[in-house]
């Protein structure tokens, strides 16, 4: 849970508890006036608990709402994260991924092997071709920290593998290291208009941490040449 979460919750129960006090002192001071009651002092004390209850309610509600207004509109970007090293047996040593890789030639998953991360316990697999419009080919939210060549073969809705029209196009591979599930991602598999900002942008945010889900990433890139 990051601090913005941790904040909002605490600011959450203190508005909760001083509404409910509140309420206590309503009834209290209603009791005192249904009955005529002429005991000033207990009346005075239910005012000014109803108004310093009533303050704290409001200013615990303003503050929450000001931590949520930072908390996503906050600068994020991934110049500011951490990085880590990607490996691939797919990719050659002359930067080309496995011809297997490709669509029509197989449609077999890269490998892809990293260290694990402290504190993920998911990981955001990205595959997206800069030079075809920001193409994505492959998008998968594991728990593993390597993944077999062909472990996602033929799976369409996870992974499509290169086919470029014609010449050469690079293929970009990124993981990310997530606190945990991420909310959906709005890009769609192969299709284009993957922005890859965009992407980050969408998993730093989750049900574990509403901001700060994304605690750093990985790249590794190669190239595939049309048939």
């Amino acid at each position: 849970m990051n601090g913005y979460v941790l904040a909002q919750k605490c600011l959450t129960i203190v508005a909760l508890l001083a509404f409910l006090t509140e309420i206590v002192f309503i009834v209290r001071w209603l009791k005192l006036f249904m009955t005529k009651s002429k005991d000033i002092r207990a009346k005075r004390i239910s005012a000014i608990g109803i108004a310093v209850s009533l303050f704290i309610t409001g200013t615990a509600l303003f503050a929450n709402y000001y931590v949520a207004v930072n908390q996503y509109t906050k600068e994020f970007g991934m110049d500011k994260l951490q990085t880590f090293t990607v490996e691939s047996e797919s990719l050659g040593s002359d930067g080309t991924w496995a011809q297997e890789t490709g669509k029509n030639h197989g449609n077999v998953s890269p490998h892809l092997k990293w260290v694990p991360v402290e504190g993920a316990t998911k990981y955001a697999i990205v595959m997206v071709d800069p030079d075809g419009s920001d193409w994505l080919h492959m998008y998968t939210v594991a728990d593993i920290t390597e993944l077999k060549s062909g472990q996602y073969t033929n799976s369409t809705d996870q992974y499509v593998g290169p086919y470029p029209p014609q010449g050469t196009h690079s293929y970009e591979v990124y993981v990310f290291a997530l606190r945990g599930d991420p909310y959906e991602v709005s890009e769609r598999l192969d299709a284009s208009g993957a922005k890859i900002d965009n992407i980050v942008s969408e998993l730093n945010s989750g049900p574990e941490a509403e901001y700060g889900n994304v605690i750093s990433y990985g790249k590794i890139a190669g190239t595939y040449s049309a048939d």
